[in-house]
């Protein structure tokens, strides 16, 4: 019977006169190891930090970025919106402006609106038994992909990369991942392609507004609305309280 310690070359048999040896050498590398790792975890500005590289956000007269500046642009003249977003709810007292609709709250795709959101029946009887229960089966308790609108909703940094062609939508919330075409296709008819998390997405420029529709969704059967199955009971979450959708929404985002 032979021994392999990790990190020595040399293979003794066990019980011999080398193995004490063997023994202490790998007690002062495991030690080598642990102090590397201490020294490592204690050397913030060296290893813990990212180079800093300006990304060309507009800055005010203190230096501070301008949040109101004009987006930076392509060579094209679009808007470029690479970069990384956080969530941010300012306060609206008198609503939201003209032709926008209001801001989710509290996790609640229908919390601005005056009579919630317009569910039929099933929906709405759905929609109250998954808020009673806490998000038991909310998809992002679950570590599943999250419906499209839960990534707006929730407190987790968004990174974007456009290219001509796409544009790339991350968030680090279960690291949920989508794709803009912007070649100039249009969505597929319903049901000719395999049903998605996130579904399928195409994007456009409405002037300096970009519009995404997006199609072909897992969704809520409401021929089965209490499915047996976790991945099942996931499917057709518009927002953290449980607001329901099926395989036939069509989703736009501006």
């Amino acid at each position: 019977m032979h021994a392999n310690y990790v990190g020595l070359e040399k293979i003794v048999p066990l019980n011999s006169p080398a193995q004490g040896d063997q023994e202490v050498d790998m007690k002062r590398w495991f030690t080598a190891a642990v102090l590397a790792a201490i020294i490592a975890a204690l050397s913030p500005s060296v290893f813990a930090q990212w180079p800093l590289h300006p990304q060309g956000v507009p800055k005010g007269p203190d230096g501070k970025p301008n949040l109101n500046g004009p987006a930076p642009r392509t060579a094209d003249g679009k808007p470029d919106l690479s970069g990384v977003y956080i969530r941010y709810d300012p306060a609206e007292s008198d609503g939201p402006p003209a032709g926008r609709s209001p801001l989710v709250k509290g996790g609640n795709a229908g919390a601005g609106f005056k009579d919630g959101l317009p569910f039929k029946p099933w929906a709405a009887e759905l929609q109250k038994k998954r808020a009673a229960s806490l998000g038991l089966n909310d998809p992002d308790g679950l570590c599943l992909p999250q419906g499209a609108l839960q990534y707006h909703i929730d407190p987790q940094p968004i990174k974007i990369i456009q290219a001509p062609k796409q544009i790339i939508y991350i968030s680090e919330s279960n690291y949920g991942l989508r794709t803009f075409y912007m070649d100039g296709r249009s969505l597929p008819p319903m049901g000719s392609v395999t049903p998605a998390w996130h579904g399928y997405s195409v994007a456009r420029w409405d002037g300096d507004t970009l519009v995404v529709e997006s199609n072909n969704f897992h969704g809520v059967d409401p021929n089965n609305v209490a499915p047996q199955t976790l991945t099942e009971l996931a499917y057709g979450w518009l927002d953290h309280r449980g607001s329901p959708y099926t395989e036939a929404m069509k989703l736009t985002e501006r």
